[in-house]
């Protein structure tokens, strides 16, 4: 084969790998994301629930 021809495999080769790879990386970052957003939404939830407790219970906490 032609070593032009050859070379435009080996690119067109590169350039598929290259394109699943960032399809992969763009699903696990996807996978993360949300992840990290439950995990936010979670914390809110515990740190309004401590909020109410506090507001709620102040002898318990030391303050009169």
């Amino acid at each position: 084969m032609n070593k032009r021809i050859k070379k435009k495999r080996r690119l067109e080769t590169l350039l598929g790998l290259t394109i699943g790879q960032i399809t992969a990386l763009r699903l696990e970052l996807d996978a993360v994301k949300s992840a990290t957003l439950d995990n936010q939404a979670a914390i809110k939830s515990i740190g309004d629930e401590v909020d109410y407790i506090k507001q709620n219970y102040k002898r318990k906490w030391g303050k009169k």
